[in-house]
């Protein structure tokens, strides 16, 4: 069986960035989901991607 290797449609400085949108973002919204959804919208990419991709960087960050 051959193993297809995933490649990313983003960068990695594409999440560090929307991620860090979110961040600075977040409370201008009335919930996190909301959030990624809308901004994700603006960013051209889906809101459960920017969700995983924060929940991600809070765990790498230890939080």
């Amino acid at each position: 069986m051959v193993e297809k290797k995933k490649t990313s449609r983003y960068s990695p400085e594409f999440r560090e960035r929307a991620v860090r949108l979110l961040d600075e973002h977040r409370s201008d919204y009335p919930s996190l989901s909301v959030a990624c959804r809308e901004i994700g919208g603006k960013l051209g990419c889906s809101g459960d991607s920017l969700h995983d991709w924060w929940k991600q960087a809070r765990r790498d960050a230890g939080a």
